[in-house]
């Protein structure tokens, strides 16, 4: 999958403008740590409030609260809410920012909710210890898959949240080359994201400053 090209800081203000609401989100690429091509996503679950996403894969993390200052602060925070805290705090030892993306989501991917949402997705990257696997979550359910699996020939399965495939693919990219398998976007819940900066310092959320 080719990288997107990167949107200038202007542009991407203007796409996030276009939507009903706004807003931002942290999350992180896990690699299993002692596993080859071996990656760990939360899978949605039944009471998650966009449908079309239910039994999708989205990477860890989640939207930026009031009391968050910054990026990393709303990761930290996430992650300490959906893994046992020893967990949590071995992931977060290891977090490295990747990039910056905006993502757009229409009605269909937000149905039943009766607006368009678009956000800015600060990603990171961690490795998850291997004693994890198998064990608690608290929101959804941890899977781990190899890149075969996660690059499957099929239009369908597995489905992305947010278009989270995108960030993933680019990581990939960006460590080893182009995936050999394109990952369709046909999977990705209707959502698109675009990469506004490449390997971005993961600042601020306050406006302005979080496109330095």
């Amino acid at each position: 999958m080719p990288a997107s090209a990167a949107l200038t800081a202007d542009a991407a203000l203007q796409v996030l403008g276009a939507a009903e609401k706004r807003g931002y989100a942290a999350c992180v690429i896990l690699k299993v740590e002692g596993r080859k091509d071996v990656y760990a996503w939360q899978r949605k679950t039944p009471g998650y409030p966009s449908e079309c996403m239910v039994g999708a894969l989205q990477l860890f993390g989640g939207n930026a609260e009031d009391g968050d200052a910054n990026a990393r602060e709303t990761l930290v925070r996430e992650l300490h809410e959906e893994f046992p805290t020893q967990v949590a705090a071995s992931i977060v030892s290891t977090l490295k920012p990747f990039a910056r993306y905006v993502v757009e989501s229409p009605l269909e991917a937000m149905a039943p909710r009766p607006y368009t949402y678009n956000f800015t997705a600060c990603v990171f990257s961690a490795t998850l210890p291997s004693e994890a696997i198998g064990g608690e979550v608290y929101e959804g359910t941890l899977e781990t898959m190899t890149l075969a699996e996660l690059t499957a020939s099929s239009d369908d399965e597995p489905r992305f949240c947010w278009a989270y495939h995108v960030p993933f693919a680019h990581f990939l990219e960006d460590k080893a080359g182009a995936l050999a398998q394109p990952i369709s976007a046909r999977r990705a819940c209707h959502c698109t994201a675009t990469r506004v900066a490449a390997n971005a310092d993961i600042g601020s959320w306050e406006s302005g400053e979080m496109w330095q």
